[in-house]
């Protein structure tokens, strides 16, 4: 990214292969039991309102993200009927950490690992059908102490923050569920496990359920739509977005065929010689979506325009390349 972009290459890389395997995980996956030797419980924020002891071991969902802020939750704005492409939000209800949670699948005292490589895992039904199992992002997604202390938290569902939690896990759903999510009213449930790869990989007992109502007219998967299929331009400049269209499918033919680009920078990084101070190239990132084999993403790259002395070059050089994503292909006209 910029300057940085060599020196974090390889981190986006390997986010790249996480994502990439994300729905690898089987549906069949084998649960975990909990172990009667298992390290003792570590004290948590326990029951944190009277609607929590309600919930307890459910999901609930909101189109109003301010009413499930903590301790401030309004049972009145819980609802489970919205509009495929609509923002909303949910809440889980545990009755422990995933500290703890976890802790209790390994017989001794392994927290120390444990509390490091754990995390959330979700599985989607819609209409009585499982479809993913798939973790909610990485093992750092929350903190160790969040880990320990934690025994509710919020997430977006759909929202116009691409980064904020729980976006992406749904963004891997819509994308599993594609085939199924035909016009009419589908029915959703997803299901919270504890996960685990310290000592070996182990997905333990369900923690919390939810379920709600998704209704699908056909016109949600517009390519414009940022919160079901792709980022917004951050510059206008469709001169730029088709030339690296064409680099990407002169470049990376065998990624699929490249159906749309976008610039996701609001500013080009200008290139010097390190020894002259000559400006050699300008560069800046976008992203391409594309399709192949009925599969559609889209992906990050580096692009560049030569400099000649007096001008930038017209022609725009695809150089290298980061982290993907699935989408719908509806958003991509298929």
């Amino acid at each position: 990214m910029k300057s940085l972009f060599k020196r974090i290459a390889f981190i986006w890389l390997s986010l790249l292969y996480v994502n990439q395997s994300i729905a690898q995980w089987d549906l069949n996956s084998p649960i975990s039991k909990e172990k009667s030797d298992h390290e003792a419980d570590l004290p948590n924020n326990g029951i944190t309102s009277p609607l929590h002891t309600k919930y307890m071991g459910k999901i609930v969902f909101s189109a109003n993200d301010d009413m499930l802020k903590l301790r401030q939750e309004k049972e009145e704005a819980f609802t489970d009927r919205f509009n495929l492409g609509q923002p909303f939000f949910f809440r889980i209800y545990m009755s422990n950490s995933l500290s703890n949670y976890v802790a209790r699948l390994y017989s001794g005292n392994h927290r120390y690992t444990t509390d490091e490589w754990s995390a959330y895992f979700f599985k989607f039904y819609i209409d009585g059908t499982p479809i993913l199992l798939t973790r909610l992002g990485g093992i750092s997604t929350f903190s160790i102490e969040q880990k320990q202390k934690w025994t509710t938290w919020r997430a977006a569902v759909n929202t116009q923050n691409e980064n904020e939690l729980g976006v992406q896990l749904f963004k891997d759903f819509f994308a599993a569920a594609e085939s199924k999510l035909t016009p009419g009213e589908h029915k959703v449930k997803l299901e919270a496990y504890r996960w685990c790869s310290a000592i070996d990989e182990r997905i333990g007992p369900m923690i919390a359920a939810g379920e709600f109502t998704l209704v699908v007219t056909g016109k949600e998967f517009d390519i414009n739509n940022e919160g079901m299929c792709l980022p917004k331009s951050k510059m206008n400049d469709k001169a730029v977005e088709a030339g690296m269209l064409k680099a990407f499918n002169t470049a990376r033919r065998s990624y699929g065929e490249g159906k749309a680009a976008r610039i996701t920078e609001e500013n080009w990084t200008i290139v010097r010689n390190q020894v002259t101070g000559i400006i050699t190239k300008r560069i800046i990132d976008g992203i391409v979506a594309f399709n192949k084999d009925g599969k559609c993403q889209y992906q990050v790259f580096g692009f560049a325009q030569e400099y000649d002395g007096t001008k930038f070059l017209d022609q725009v050089i695809l150089e290298n390349e980061s982290s993907s994503r699935d989408i719908n292909c509806a958003c991509l006209g298929k």
